[in-house]
C-alpha cells in the first residue's frame, strides 16, 4: 500500500487547543484581515441599528423649543394633514400665513376622539397653542376646535 503526502494531510487533524481545531481558540488563529472585517461588520450593523431609531427622534423636537408664554388663536382651513408618528401635524391657512400646527401623537388623538378620519382638507377648525422659537411659522396645539367639538390634545 503506497501513501501519498496528500493522504497524510487529509487524515491529519490538529490537537485540541490550537489553530485548525475547532472550539474557543478558532477565533485566535484567524487572520488580521479576517479578524478586522468580521469587527468592522459588527460595528457597521451596530451604527445602522442605532441609526435606524434616528429618523422618529429627530423628527420629535422637545417642547422647551415652544414659547408657552404666549398663547396663539388660529383659524383657518386645513391644507393637509399627516397622521403619523411622532406627532399629527396639520397645515393650516389662516388669513396671513400658513401655520404647521403640531398636535397629539396618534394614539392620543384617537383616545380623545378625533380619529384619521376626523381632520381632513378643507375643513375649518381652529388652534390654541404656543408659537415655536425659532420657526415662525409652526405651533404646538394644545387644543382644537372642529365645529362645536373642542379637544384637549395635551
Amino acid at each position: 500500500m503506497v501513501f501519498s503526502v496528500y493522504d497524510a494531510q487529509a487524515a491529519y487533524r490538529p490537537p485540541p487547543g490550537t489553530c485548525g481545531s475547532r472550539g474557543p481558540s478558532q477565533w485566535r488563529c484567524r487572520s488580521i484581515q479576517e479578524r478586522t472585517m468580521t469587527r468592522r461588520t459588527v460595528v457597521t450593523l451596530a451604527a445602522l441599528a442605532a441609526l435606524a431609531g434616528a429618523p422618529g427622534a429627530l423628527a420629535h423636537h422637545g417642547w422647551s423649543n415652544y414659547n408657552n408664554a404666549e398663547t396663539l388663536d388660529i383659524s383657518g382651513k386645513v391644507q393637509s394633514v399627516r397622521y403619523e408618528s411622532p406627532h399629527v401635524t396639520i397645515q393650516l391657512q389662516s388669513t396671513d400665513k400658513v401655520w404647521l400646527a403640531v398636535l397629539a401623537p396618534p394614539a392620543r388623538m384617537e383616545s380623545r376622539g378625533l380619529p384619521k378620519t376626523a381632520l381632513q382638507p378643507g375643513m375649518g377648525v381652529r388652534v390654541e397653542g404656543y408659537a415655536h422659537r425659532s420657526e415662525p411659522n409652526e405651533l404646538r396645539a394644545e387644543r382644537i376646535v372642529l365645529g362645536e367639538k373642542t379637544v384637549e390634545l395635551r
